[in-house]
């Protein structure tokens, strides 16, 4: 099919495989926003705090994708020269770059508040845990490659999308291991529930900065 695409569009292979980031990182704003309202209603209907910062994230995490999908279907249209569309790209990465860095600052605040205050722990089931830990180092797996392959191509908004996927990743991290330690460690994590999410936030925020700091130099 894709060979079928390309004879009958004149689509390069990178400009296929492009497309189709394109569009599975639409199909995944409704679900990482579905995610975010059903983290807000748990969050809210069990006093947890916890989960209603990272339902935040994940409506962080969900503009972001959106604003990358848009830019890149803005600058596939018209008669822009490459020089106008890598203008354009590069303007979005640098606004998701601070939407990253936003939302990841937000987390770490929150996170800072878990080493003062004890007895917030939440409980999850030890398969929902393993469930948990599975799909957040397969994500880490395949964002950090996609990263790497993103570089190489020379679309600031495929990579935007690549380093927004991993830093999410890595805010799943966090909720690994609070899921982990609800079961596995008997005393109360609270403390180190909060300085793993200000470690992996910290990270995610740095992601953020160099998006920033990135569209800048080239300024």
């Amino acid at each position: 099919m894709n060979w079928t695409r390309q004879f009958n569009t004149g689509e390069s292979a990178l400009q296929v495989k492009n497309n189709r980031i394109i569009y599975f990182a639409k199909l995944s704003i409704p679900l990482n926003a579905l995610i975010a309202v059903g983290k807000l209603l748990l969050g809210i209907f069990s006093l947890s705090f916890f989960l209603c910062i990272n339902a935040f994230y994940n409506i962080g995490i969900a503009v972001a994708k959106y604003y990358a999908a848009k830019a890149h279907k803005d600058s596939s249209l018209g008669n822009s020269s490459p020089e106008e569309i890598q203008k354009k790209q590069y303007a979005a990465y640098h606004v998701i770059g601070n939407i990253v860095l936003a939302s990841s600052v937000v987390y770490v605040i929150y996170c800072s508040k878990l080493l003062f205050v004890a007895g917030s722990r939440t409980h999850y089931p030890q398969y929902v845990a393993f469930i948990i830990a599975a799909v957040t180092f397969t994500e880490i797996a395949v964002s950090l490659g996609g990263v790497v392959i993103a570089r190489r191509n020379n679309e600031p908004v495929i990579e935007a999308i690549k380093l927004t996927n991993f830093s999410s990743s890595l805010i799943s991290l966090s909720l690994t291991q609070t899921a982990i330690m609800s079961f596995a460690y008997k005393g109360d994590p609270t403390f180190y529930n909060g300085l793993s999410g200000i470690f992996f936030g910290v990270l995610a925020a740095l992601i953020g900065l160099y998006m920033i700091l990135r569209t800048r130099t080239r300024e």
